[in-house]
Parts: C-alpha cells; sequence; structure tokens
C-alpha cells in the first residue's frame, strides 16, 4: 500500500517536472496514435486481506477448519494482471475491452497429521468495458481518468461459482513516455484494485 502511494508520488513529481521543461501553449492538444495495447499489474486490497505468512500459518489455520479432518493454510495471493485494448476517438477520449484476474491459492493438511492433501485455488475473472477521460495531453506526459464496467467470473478449483456485476473508477491515472511506448499508474476503486501500473504501445495513425 505505501510503495504504491510512493510510486505515484514518484509519478507525479516527474509529471512536473516534464511540464514546466515542455514549452507547449496550454491550448495545444497531443493527439496519439489510435490504438493502445496494455499490460498491467495491480493490487487488491480487499483480496490481500486473506494473505498471512507462512511463519503464522500454524496458529492461523487453526482457527480456519472447514471439515471435520482437514484444514486449510494461508491464503497466498498473485495480484490482479490485466491485458487491455483501448481505441482513441480524441485527444480526450477512449474507450475499449480489458479483461482482469485476480485469485489466490491455499494447501489444504491433513488435521491430524499435519500431512499436505492438495491445493486450493479461486480465481476471479473481469471482462470489463473501459472509458477513458483525459484531462491533460503533452507529447511526453498525460493526466486522465477512467470508468469500467462489465463481469466477473468467481471461480473455485476451476469450478464456476456465481456471476456477478464488476465495475472500476479511477479519478487520477498518469501516463509518461514517447509516443509509441508509455509506462503508467493508476488509483482506483473496485475490481481492479486499488493500485494498478504497466506498460502501454500504441499503433495507427
Amino acid at each position: 500500500m505505501k510503495k504504491a502511494f510512493l510510486l505515484l508520488f514518484m509519478l507525479i513529481s516527474m509529471t512536473i517536472n516534464l511540464l514546466q521543461a515542455q514549452e507547449i501553449s496550454s491550448s495545444k492538444k497531443f493527439m496519439r496514435p489510435k490504438n493502445e495495447i496494455s499490460i498491467s499489474w495491480g493490487y487488491s486490497y480487499f483480496l490481500h486481506q486473506y494473505h498471512t505468512s507462512e511463519e503464522d500459518a500454524h496458529d492461523f489455520i487453526r482457527s480456519y477448519w472447514f471439515s471435520d479432518d482437514v484444514f486449510q493454510g494461508p491464503a497466498h495471493f498473485f495480484g490482479v494482471p490485466g491485458i487491455s485494448y483501448m481505441h482513441n476517438h480524441t485527444w480526450w477520449f477512449a474507450q475499449g475491452a480489458e479483461f482482469v484476474f485476480g485469485g489466490y491459492y491455499n494447501n489444504v493438511y491433513d488435521i491430524f497429521t499435519n500431512d499436505y492433501l492438495y491445493r486450493k485455488s479461486g480465481i476471479d475473472y473481469m471482462f470489463l468495458y473501459t472509458a477513458r477521460f483525459t484531462y491533460m495531453s503533452r507529447p511526453h506526459v498525460s493526466l486522465y481518468g477512467s470508468v469500467s464496467a462489465g463481469l466477473m467470473l468467481e471461480t473455485s478449483s476451476n469450478r464456476l461459482n456465481w456471476m456477478t456485476f464488476m465495475g472500476q473508477l479511477c479519478p487520477i491515472g498518469i501516463s509518461i513516455g514517447g509516443e509509441r511506448v508509455r509506462g503508467f499508474a493508476e488509483l482506483g476503486i473496485g475490481g481492479k484494485g486499488i493500485a494498478r501500473a504497466g506498460l502501454t504501445y500504441a499503433f495507427g495513425k
């Protein structure tokens, strides 16, 4: 959590320095190539609450018995990776689709012998429509916000448990780099996590 805010603070500082270095009229808007493909990784505060260290596992798992003869160990969370495609209609508006997933796994043990029995896992798959609104556009830096909405499929041990609506609100995002390749970071609320970072490749005219 602290690392995510530190990264955002550093990016904001870089943004200010870049803006001061660029002698561009505030009325001039920079239009990037039409198409963008991005890969990213996010941090979900809610899913991370299920994580505990191996050192705490012995005491922790005793309070999480879920049958008469087995218990589950600590949850290990692998973040919220994703891939997206966006189409830039104007300098300020883009829309596209995202595929994001996040999950965890637990080892299951015999309650009497502590022997490992099998692994239990759960993964959430999200298919989202995203609209992005850029409120500052320059050749090497931009600031934006976005909203996403779609479906989430919750699975456990490769079985579909349920399907529900999922959304994401991102009030602030920062993109820094060249015309084709940029890095970005976002803060938001929703299924994609409270903090995300990734790389974008833009192409087309």
